[in-house]
């Protein structure tokens, strides 16, 4: 039996709520202050200030994005530690700080025996929420990069959704015509790749 998907336009306009709220805890991270200072000897200090006490975590990725380090950090609302790549090999390497849904990308480089921050980004992270037989998206897109939502059951993709390239957006799915078992959904940003597996009962 094929499986569908569908929006629902009348659920969407009850999610506006849902999605002013998200809207909002994004806009009060605004006064977050998160800076990485080179230090000799190829090491880096993370500087955060996170007035709001939002929970933190910091990753550290190769130029492939496998991950070489990570941690979650506490929730203080001033946050120092130095980090020491002496052991890296020269290349280009980012940090990327997470606060909450909002995710702070700093490219650091290696080189000479020196380490420079060579580009700086923002990005946030999609809202995902199921209930009953509806699943909420909600996503931040700041870049106006070309969004696509996908529906999978197992590897198999069974529905596509392509949201304008507005600075947000957000869909109210039903997933009433779904049949009982293990699905994921897959939302991409530009480079960027996020997925949620959900269960229907």
């Amino acid at each position: 039996m094929k499986t569908r998907v569908k929006t629902n336009a009348a659920a969407v306009m009850m999610g506006l709520l849902l999605f002013f709220a998200l809207t909002v805890s994004v806009k009060a991270g605004n006064t977050e202050d998160v800076k990485v200072i080179m230090l000799s000897g190829k090491k880096v200090m993370l500087q955060v200030q996170n007035p709001y006490m939002q929970q933190m975590e910091i990753n550290i990725t190769d130029e492939s994005n496998q991950y070489l380090y990570s941690s979650k950090l506490p929730m203080d609302a001033a946050f120092r530690k130095v980090y020491d790549l002496s052991n890296l090999p020269e290349g280009d390497y980012k940090v990327l700080l997470q606060l909450s849904n909002k995710v702070l990308e700093k490219d650091v480089r290696i080189e000479g025996g020196k380490t420079a921050v060579i580009n700086e980004s923002t990005h946030y992270l999609p809202y995902f929420k199921k209930k009953d037989n509806n699943l909420m998206v909600s996503y931040l897109n700041t870049a106006k990069d070309k969004v696509s939502v996908s529906f999978y059951s197992n590897t198999d993709k069974f529905f596509s959704d392509k949201p304008d390239n507005a600075t947000s957006f957000q869909r109210l799915y039903s997933l009433e015509k779904l049949e009982p078992g293990q699905y994921n959904i897959e939302l991409t940003s530009g480079d960027k790749m996020y997925s949620y597996p959900f269960e229907v009962q």
